[in-house]
This record gives C-alpha cells, sequence and structure tokens, in this order.
C-alpha cells in the first residue's frame, strides 16, 4: 500500500501542480506583473533596463513558480492519500470532497483573514501571518474532519475549531498601495485557481490510489 500511495502522490502532485501554474499564468501572474509595473511607475523606478531585468527576472520566478507548485502538491498529495488509507478510498467522487476540504483549510478559511496580497501593499511581519496561516489551516482542517467523523458529542468541538482563528482575529495588513479594483481580482483569480486545483488534486490523488491497488471500502468512483 504504501508504494500505491507514494504513486498516487506523486502522479497527482505532478499533474495538478503543473495544472495550477498554468491557471496561474493566465490567471494570477499577469496581475502580479501589472500590480509591479503599478507600482515602479508610482514610485519612479521604470527603465528600459529595469524592464529588460524584471522580464529575465520573470522567467526564473515562473520556473521556480512551477517547480514549488509541483512540490507543494506533491505535499498535499501525501496529506490526502494518507488520509484515503485511514478511512478506506470511495473512487474520484469522494476524493473531490477531499480536495474541497482542503480547498478550505488552505486556501479559503486562511483568505477570510488575509486575503492573497499584490507587491505595493503594506503588510504586517511575516512572521505573524505565517502563525495565523498555520492556526487557521491546522484548525479549519481538525474542524471539519471533526464534523465529518466525530460521534455527535465531538462535533460542536470542531463547529467552534472552525470559529477560533476569526474570533481571535488575522494580523493587520495594512493599506494596499495598489488599486483596489486590481486586488480584487487577485483576491478572486487565486482563490478560482486554487480550488481547481485542489479538485484536480483530490480527484486524481483517490482515483490512482484507488487503482494502484490501495484498500477501498466502496468501489471506485
Amino acid at each position: 500500500m504504501v508504494r500505491a500511495a507514494l504513486l498516487a502522490a506523486l502522479g497527482a502532485g505532478v499533474v495538478a501542480g503543473l495544472v495550477l501554474f498554468g491557471l496561474q499564468c493566465v490567471a494570477t501572474l499577469p496581475l502580479i506583473a501589472e500590480a509591479e509595473v503599478y507600482e515602479a511607475t508610482t514610485r519612479g523606478a521604470a527603465s528600459a533596463g529595469a524592464t529588460e531585468g524584471a522580464t529575465e527576472g520573470a522567467t526564473r520566478r515562473d520556473l521556480v513558480t512551477a517547480g514549488a507548485d509541483v512540490l507543494a502538491s506533491f505535499g498535499f498529495a501525501l496529506l490526502l492519500v494518507a488520509a484515503f488509507a485511514w478511512r478506506g478510498v470511495g473512487g474520484w467522487r469522494s476524493g473531490l470532497a477531499w480536495g474541497l476540504a482542503g480547498y478550505a483549510s488552505v486556501s479559503l478559511a486562511p483568505a477570510l483573514g488575509l486575503p492573497p496580497a499584490l507587491p505595493g501593499g503594506a503588510e504586517t511581519a511575516l512572521g505573524e501571518r505565517q502563525a495565523w496561516w498555520l492556526l487557521t489551516a491546522g484548525a479549519t482542517a481538525a474542524g471539519l474532519w471533526l464534523v465529518a467523523f466525530a460521534p455527535p458529542a465531538a462535533k460542536a468541538l470542531g463547529l467552534v475549531l472552525l470559529v477560533v482563528p476569526h474570533v481571535l482575529g488575522a494580523p493587520e495588513a495594512g493599506a494596499a498601495g495598489v488599486p483596489d479594483e486590481l486586488r480584487v481580482r487577485l483576491i478572486a483569480a487565486v482563490l478560482l485557481t486554487s480550488l481547481v486545483h485542489w479538485l484536480v488534486l483530490g480527484g486524481l490523488a483517490a482515483w490512482l490510489f484507488a487503482r494502484l491497488g490501495a484498500p477501498s471500502d466502496t468501489s471506485p468512483g
């Protein structure tokens, strides 16, 4: 089963990571580039040499982003496959549900307090943002798990975990230095691309895991 888990996570991670990068190239990276141009223009820093250097830097950044997307997807796929092995995998349809849970934990819930930010926005210290993100992602994942699988008496604890990070409140992000319209477009694009990514990741990981010989509680979907 370990071999099936690793192969399923690897296959799903590579495919979902490349899908995510492709969506980012279309939906989010152009917005980031637009914000960088806006920031350079407002600071009077734009020049031909700077533009050429920015183009070369963007190419390197794209390669790094693609690699990071694949690695992160592989890591998330390992967590999903571990959950499949524990609870039993029911095929790609159940994988979509797990993918939605991952999306809610990693993307949607943290974005309620710390929405995706563009270059040029005033931000709080990175450590504070990371700590709140980890708290929110972990509490959301644990809360959803309890609501879905715990005995009735423990489901209330799951609901509490879902709201605790937001009651505590996210760190103040400060005033953005880019137009609100651009910031709203980025938030929508990031949340949409992340949703597609998690659905692909969950569905494909479950489908591969079921067909590579993993134990199953139901027939594959």
